[in-house]
């Protein structure tokens, strides 16, 4: 196979994941993370809480800066967002395919670049525009990897990467290793300077190593629940890692079924392959390792944790393919097929994804609904995290309005019953919290103040008063 047909299948492939995520780009944005990163970027501090703050659990100021320069090109857009979004995870993938052409052959470039685009990890971070970190991270640190001849001008895009998802660190640490095979008389000292610095300036801004407390690691072999922090200690590494290796190799997405956990003796196979295939198949599983070896670490694993290992998996394969590794291309043909299984090339986009596009279309007509209104009081029906959710978008996208949650429902199942009384009554076995536990008490009223209006949601649709 010639190199510039591997190339053009994998802007193929990248093109038709494209189209089967396309209908995100009229998908609002949905949880709790993602429009706190919203507002804080976009909001007057947006220097501040982008260089001089922790964001969430880490440091990640590139990142944040992204949101408000998102922000300051398209004002608060979904679709501008998410076209980032989106663009972002497609330019990760094709220059994840010029890395494998570069490192090993036009071969092992259209095979990295299936692995990516079918692993349903990449959906997962498409969802969420709180995840950008990880599509932005993964970017600048593929193109320092290609830049490594030049090793001032990787040390560059290899901080910035660490600077936007510090699971980037692992492969910079690497980077004299990969040095040492791919071009021996260069020294790797301007990129291990570069992660000294950022390391001291992570140090001082979170005043530690950042990080969850406590257990926090979900479960992809039985419900996705989380595990019981009254594990043994001991166990708590192990099945952090055991989470990141069964999510990785038998990928559960959205609504998809589970695959035998049998399955995970082709990660077993490609390991071993990887190993056999010297310097380059073990730096990948140093790679690889260093990943694992970080939830080990903080005992944490959540969905999204999938990507980053996407990236030396999907090169690992491209490797195995490309030196006709007949147990290891068998290997990786079996790790495809369970991938496509789940991808939303196959199946089509999750329909959380229709869901977030149905929600949009809700947010809309309330939006429209209070033009020139001074104050709306929000009564919907969704859960408590995606109620809060849409009063933050609106407020992103109308602060002319002061938007108001005065209630919310858990579901569509008991949609908000509303009457007059002294005001406006939400029923008591109507409105709940996530739990289920009332959130008003029995004939409790909303009062809007004088000039108000109140807005709610049920069965799909819009009612105001007055």
């Amino acid at each position: 196979m010639r190199a510039p047909l591997g190339m053009a299948g994998a802007a193929g492939l990248a093109v038709v994941w494209l189209w089967a995520l396309s209908p995100l780009l009229r998908a609002p944005p949905a949880t709790r993370d993602a429009l706190l990163w919203l507002q804080r970027g976009l909001g007057g501090d947006w220097l501040a809480w982008a260089l001089t703050q922790r964001h969430f659990v880490g440091y990640r100021p590139l990142a944040a800066l992204s949101y408000t320069a998102n922000g300051a090109l398209a004002a608060t857009s979904a679709e501008a967002f998410r076209a980032v979004d989106l663009a972002l995870i497609a330019a990760a993938g094709l220059l994840l395919a010029a890395l494998a052409r570069r490192w090993f052959g036009p071969v092992a470039a259209l095979v990295a670049a299936a692995a990516y685009f079918l692993h349903p990890a990449t959906e997962e971070i498409a969802i969420d525009l709180a995840r950008r970190s990880y599509t932005l991270s993964a970017s600048l640190l593929l193109g320092g990897l290609l830049a490594l001849p030049r090793p001032r001008r990787a040390a560059l895009l290899l901080g910035a990467a660490i600077l936007c998802n510090e699971t980037a660190v692992i492969p910079a640490l690497l980077s004299p290793l990969l040095l040492r095979w791919r071009h021996p008389g260069l020294s790797a000292r301007p990129i291990v300077a570069v992660v000294a610095a950022i390391a001291a300036v992570r140090l001082a801004v979170l005043r530690g190593g950042g990080g969850y407390t406590g257990v926090n690691i979900v479960q992809p072999w039985s419900d996705g629940g989380p595990l019981s922090s009254g594990e043994p200690l001991a166990l708590q590494p192990v099945l952090s890692v055991a989470a990141a290796s069964y999510q990785a190799i038998v990928p559960v997405a959205g609504d998809g079924h589970r695959l035998p956990a049998a399955f995970l003796l082709l990660g077993a196979v490609l390991a071993w392959r990887l190993w056999a295939a010297g310097p380059a198949g073990r730096a990948l599983l140093a790679w690889l390792g260093g990943l694992l070896a970080i939830g080990a670490v903080t005992v944490t694993w959540f969905w999204r944790m999938a990507y980053p290992p996407l990236l030396p998996l999907a090169l690992g394969a491209g490797l195995l393919v490309q030196r006709r590794d007949r147990i290891g291309a068998a290997a990786v043909v079996g790790v495809l097929a369970l991938w496509l299984v789940q991808s939303p090339l196959l199946r089509g986009p999750r329909p959380l994804v229709g869901e977030l596009v149905a929600r949009g279309a809700l947010i809309a007509q309330i939006e429209q609904g209070g033009e020139g209104r001074e104050t709306v009081f929000l009564a919907l029906s969704e859960t408590r995290h995606r109620a809060v959710a849409a009063q933050r978008w609106l407020s992103l996208r109308a602060p002319e309005t002061t938007w108001t949650l005065a209630a919310h429902c858990k579901s569509e199942h008991h949609p908000v019953a509303l009457e007059r009384w002294g005001g406006v009554v939400i029923h008591e076995d109507a409105v709940s919290t996530e739990d289920g536990a009332p959130l008003l008490g029995p004939r409790r009223a909303i009062a809007p103040p004088e000039g108000a209006a109140l807005v709610w949601t049920a069965a799909g649709a819009v009612h105001w008063l007055p």
